[in-house]
């Protein structure tokens, strides 16, 4: 009992996530279903992803964490189906998704994760608001990677900040040296900031090395051989691949 207690705290700690605020296993089962749904990648996982997570909000509408993974849920349905983040479908789905957040905060307003998740839908529209939402988020959750991921991605957005952008990457890659993803969107930092596309063609390989099957390595490793390297056989060659696989 005592070892289960340590171990939920320090995972609250890390992620941001208080998933000990619901007694209802049947809500935390499907939380968890859902939350490894959405960390699989794969677009065709997130229509599973979403019913597990408004299962769980059903078991216990209390419970904050599934309302801020169905928020990003929807909002990356959203930016796959639609044309671009301007049109009148997408703000819908973009409300609908802050709303659920906002449900969030007010069930648990301690909980970093939702800041967290709140300044990434503000990345869309809004950078300031993003970056007050996710320094919110990282002092109630000072350990949770997506959050220096997500403030390094406002950064990234001013070209006088690239520097400072990657050094916030660099403390996510830290916490969670396990998350490929993270090491994607610093071979896109490398690629689209300083134009190290040795660096970024290194990082991606050893992705690679880890997953082969991992799509947003393929798409961006092609890109990084066909504008900085003028490798366009082997391009188009990562690209076929990607395309196979999803």
């Amino acid at each position: 009992r005592a070892l289960k207690l340590t171990l939920d705290a320090a995972s609250d700690r890390a992620t941001g996530t208080r998933a000990s605020a619901t007694k209802n296993y049947d809500a935390y089962f499907e939380f968890l279903r859902g939350r490894a749904l959405l960390a699989s990648v794969r677009m065709r996982d997130i229509p599973a992803a979403i019913e597990a997570l408004t299962t769980a909000i059903r078991h216990d509408p209390t419970f904050s964490s599934p309302y801020v993974l169905l928020a990003r849920a929807k909002i990356l349905q959203a930016a796959q189906e639609e044309a671009g983040e301007d049109t009148d479908r997408f703000r819908q789905k973009w409300s609908i998704a802050m709303g659920l957040i906002n449900e969030a905060i007010e069930l648990d307003p301690q909980s970093g994760e939702a800041y967290i998740e709140r300044g990434y839908l503000n990345l869309h529209f809004d950078a300031a608001e993003a970056d007050t939402d996710m320094r919110r988020g990282l002092e109630l959750a000072p350990n949770y990677a997506r959050g220096y991921e997500g403030l390094a991605s406002v950064l990234f957005q001013s070209v006088a900040r690239r520097r400072e952008a990657l050094e916030m990457l660099e403390k996510a890659r830290k916490l969670d040296p396990l998350d490929i993803r993270l090491d994607v969107l610093k071979a896109t930092y490398l690629e689209w900031g300083p134009g190290d596309y040795t660096q970024a063609d290194r990082l991606l390989q050893g992705v690679l090395e880890r997953d082969p099957l991992f799509v947003p390595a393929l798409v961006r490793l092609a890109d990084v051989r066909w504008g900085g390297q003028g490798r366009h056989a082997d391009s188009v060659g990562l690209l076929e691949q990607a395309v196979a696989l999803h």
